[in-house]
Formats: structure tokens, C-alpha cells, sequence
């Protein structure tokens, strides 16, 4: 039996639809508190770098540190502490994680409730 374009077109969507789906089955509270756990990890670690470029004498190491890679980390991994012109942060993809994620009480099942 041959199918038609059309109908492998929709089986493809609904394939894919399904997929989606189950990946974000997984998805608790757990898993967001450890994804702002690496955000927090993240600007730590890059304060920690910036502070190792003030250990040479060669101040223009810092300064071109402070310039380039510092901002734009700090920027993408920080909330609203950073001004940026990125349209997608660590912190706006943490907002859009907050919609799929679900809630379990203690013995592990979903509340119904985030």
C-alpha cells in the first residue's frame, strides 16, 4: 500500500508531536531548581575567572576579559542584574521551563499544580 505525501506529512507531525510530548513528561520541580542551581553555578564560575585575570600584571588581560566574554556570560546566565540585548537568556528559558514543569508530592506523583 503506498501512501501519499500528505499523509506521511501528517504522520511525521504527529510523530514529532508525540515526541515532544514525552520528553516533557519528565520535567518536575527538580529539574528547574537544579537548571537556576547552574545558572547561579555559572556566574560564579565566571566571577571566578575574572578574578584569576587580576593576578598578572597585565592589567588590558582584565580589561578585554571585562569587555568581551564577561558580559556576554554574565548576560545570558543572570536574570535582570545584566542589561542585554539577547532575546533568549538563561533566565527567560528557565520562565518558558516553568510551563511544563510539574509538581509531585512527596511519594513522587504529580499534583496537578506548578
Amino acid at each position: 500500500m503506498k501512501i501519499t505525501k500528505r499523509q506521511l506529512r501528517r504522520i511525521i507531525r504527529e510523530e514529532k508531536s508525540r515526541i515532544l510530548k514525552e520528553q516533557f513528561e519528565g520535567l518536575d520541580e527538580n529539574d528547574l531548581y537544579r537548571f537556576k542551581d547552574i545558572m547561579q553555578e555559572i556566574q560564579v564560575l565566571t566571577e571566578e575567572a575574572l578574578e584569576i585575570t587580576k593576578l598578572v600584571p597585565d592589567r588590558s588581560i582584565e580589561a578585554r576579559a571585562f569587555r568581551y566574554w564577561y558580559g556576554h556570560i554574565m548576560s545570558a546566565a543572570a536574570s535582570d542584574e545584566y542589561p542585554n540585548s539577547f532575546s533568549t537568556t538563561m533566565a527567560t528559558t528557565y520562565e518558558e521551563l516553568e510551563e511544563y514543569a510539574v509538581m509531585l508530592d512527596e511519594d513522587g506523583n504529580d499534583t496537578g499544580e506548578w
